[in-house]
């Protein structure tokens, strides 16, 4: 049988992991500590996977998706000094 991708990864529950990990890495950094290597890895790869899907679906190129993303769920991001 043919399956799709989305009975392999599921994108709301990607990005929902990658929203967690954001969280984490955020309070982590509070305290003046990194996110975990295995937790900095699978971030990197969730985030590597929604960027494909997100890409491919929409016709983007990859270095697109990120900011679209984020520009579509109005997601502020910090401003680099």
């Amino acid at each position: 049988s043919t399956e799709t991708i989305d009975h392999i990864i599921n994108p709301t529950k990607l990005i929902q992991l990658i929203y967690e990990l954001h969280r984490l890495k955020t309070q982590r950094n509070a305290k003046g500590k990194q996110l975990r290597m295995s937790d900095s890895k699978v971030l990197s790869s969730a985030e590597r996977l929604i960027n494909e899907e997100f890409a491919y679906a929409l016709n983007l190129d990859l270095e697109e998706a990120a900011p679209f993303i984020i520009k579509k769920l109005g997601i502020e991001t910090p401003t680099e000094n």
